[in-house]
C-alpha cells in the first residue's frame, strides 16, 4: 500500500471522481473537512482507529452544516471498500501516526489504493482556490490566515538567519552570542540542524545560521562577527552536500504550509521542481551552495575555504586561521565523523541526533513520489559534474562517479 500524494497535487479532479473518507477526526481532521466543504468537496465519511469516536458526528460537522456524516471504524470501512470507489486523506501529521494508520489498512485489507495526506490535499487546495466560487467571508478568512503565516515566515526567516534575534533584539542576541564560542555556518539543508540539536543534547551553547553578510536588516552584522573573531576564538562548523540532492530537498523544505499560496501557477507540481533545479532554487546565496562559501564565510571571516586542502578521503579538513577555526566535513561523511567533532567542540561524549530528515517532515510521501520520478536536464548535472572546481574541492572523480550512477536514470 503505497501514499501517491503527487497523483493528488496534480489533479484534484481525484476528489470529483471518488467518495472522500477523512482519516482521522481530530482538529486537523476536522478543518480538511471545512475545507472540503468550502469548495463544495462532499466527504462521504470521517474513520478513526480510537474506538470511543465511532458512531459519533465531529463537531466541525455538527456545528457548521447539516450534513450527516458519522465517524466509522476500519472494519466499516473495510466493508464499504467492497461495494463503493473511495479515497483516503490521512488527516493526522505525525509520520509514525501515518505509518501506523498504513499498517492498520494493510492489516485489515483494505485494497483502497488512491490514499493521500493532508499535506498533499493542502497544498492541491491552496494551488487551485482561484478556481472555485467559495464564500466570500470564508475566502478572505483564509487569505488573512495565509498573510498571517507569510508575515510569521517572514520574521522567522530573519530571526534564524541570524540565529534567533533581529531588529529589535539585536543587543540581546549579542550578548548570547558572547558565551558561545560555536557557530554552525553553512548553506541550508547540508545537515546543519543535526549537527545544532547533537550539540544542545549534550549541553554545548552554539548558533546555528545560514547567513551573516547577506542579512539585509541589520547593516554592518558582518562586521560585528568580523570584530568579535579578531578578539576572541571562535569554532565554526560548516557543511557541504551533493548538490542535485541537496537542492531537490532544499524545494522541499521551501515548499511548506507557510509558502502554499505562492505557487499558484498555471506550471504542474513537477514542472515547478524542475523549474527550480535549473535556476538553482530561489536566487538566495543559501541555495548556492558552493558559492555560499566566498560570499558568506570568506566575506565575513575573511577566510577562503578553496584557498585551503581539503581531504577528500576523510571526508573532513579542518582550517586555523587567526583565532578562527573552522571544521568543514561532508555530510554523506557525517556518521563516521563524531569522534572528530567531538574533539573540535571539547565534547567526548557528543553523539549525532538526526534532525530535519525529509522522513519526518509532512511532505516525506510528496517528496519521495518526485525523488522517484523527477527529470533532471543533462546541462543542470553538467553545471556541477564537469569542470566544476569548487565541487572538485570536496568531493573525488570516484565520489562524483558514484553520485552520477544514482542519478543516470533521471538525467535527460
Amino acid at each position: 500500500m503505497t501514499i501517491n500524494d503527487l497523483e493528488l497535487v496534480e489533479d484534484i479532479n481525484l476528489l470529483n471522481d471518488k467518495k472522500v473518507v477523512l482519516y482521522g477526526a481530530g482538529e486537523n481532521g476536522q478543518s480538511v473537512y471545512l475545507k472540503l466543504k468550502s469548495i463544495g468537496k462532499k466527504v462521504a465519511f470521517f474513520c478513526d482507529s480510537d474506538p470511543e469516536k465511532w458512531g459519533h458526528c465531529p463537531r466541525c460537522v455538527s456545528e457548521e452544516s447539516n450534513d450527516d456524516i458519522k465517524i466509522i471504524s476500519p472494519d466499516q470501512l473495510k466493508r464499504l471498500e467492497q461495494s463503493e470507489n473511495y479515497l483516503i486523506i490521512i488527516t493526522v501529521q505525525n509520520q509514525q501516526l501515518i505509518k501506523q494508520i498504513i499498517n492498520l489498512l494493510e492489516e485489515k485489507e483494505i485494497k483502497i489504493k488512491n490514499i493521500y495526506t493532508s499535506f498533499a490535499f493542502e497544498l492541491c487546495y491552496t494551488r487551485n482556490m482561484d478556481k472555485f466560487n467559495m464564500a466570500k467571508d470564508y475566502e478572505d478568512r483564509l487569505r488573512k490566515i495565509y498573510a498571517m503565516r507569510n508575515q510569521a515566515r517572514t520574521f522567522h526567516n530573519h530571526a534564524h538567519g541570524i540565529g534567533g534575534f533581529v531588529n529589535d533584539y539585536f543587543e540581546n542576541y549579542m550578548n548570547e552570542m558572547e558565551s558561545t564560542d560555536i557557530l554552525v555556518y553553512q548553506p541550508a539543508k547540508v545537515g546543519s540542524t543535526t549537527i545544532k540539536s547533537s550539540l544542545t543534547k549534550i549541553g554545548v551553547k552554539s548558533y546555528n545560521t545560514h547567513r551573516i553578510a547577506t542579512i539585509k536588516e541589520i547593516d554592518g552584522l558582518g562586521d560585528v562577527f568580523a570584530e568579535i573573531s579578531k578578539n576572541r576564538k571562535i569554532k565554526i562548523i560548516t557543511l557541504v552536500r551533493e548538490p542535485l540532492i541537496r537542492l531537490l530537498s532544499l524545494f522541499f523544505q521551501v515548499l511548506n504550509t507557510w509558502n502554499l499560496p505562492k505557487i499558484q501557477e498555471e506550471d504542474s507540481f513537477l514542472e515547478l521542481c524542475n523549474k527550480w533545479m535549473e535556476k538553482e532554487g530561489d536566487g538566495r546565496i543559501t541555495s548556492k551552495q558552493f558559492e555560499w562559501f566566498d560570499v558568506e564565510l570568506k566575506a565575513v571571516f575573511g577566510l577562503d575555504i578553496y584557498a585551503h586542502p581539503f581531504d577528500k578521503e576523510k571526508g573532513y579538513s579542518i582550517i586555523r586561521q587567526g583565532n578562527t577555526e573552522v571544521l568543514v566535513m561532508k555530510m554523506e561523511k557525517l556518521n563516521g565523523l563524531e569522534k572528530v567533532i567531538g574533539e573540535f567542540v571539547g565534547a567526548s561524549d557528543f553523539k549525532l541526533i538526526n534532525g530535519n530528515e525529509s522522513k519526518t517532515k509532512p511532505y516525506k510521501y510528496l517528496y519521495q513520489n518526485v525523488r522517484d520520478i523527477i527529470k533532471i536536464p543533462q546541462a543542470v548535472a553538467d553545471r556541477y559534474y564537469q569542470n566544476n572546481l569548487r565541487m572538485d574541492h570536496f568531493y573525488s572523480q570516484e565520489e562524483k562517479n558514484q553520485f552520477l550512477d544514482y542519478w543516470k536514470k533521471y538525467i535527460v
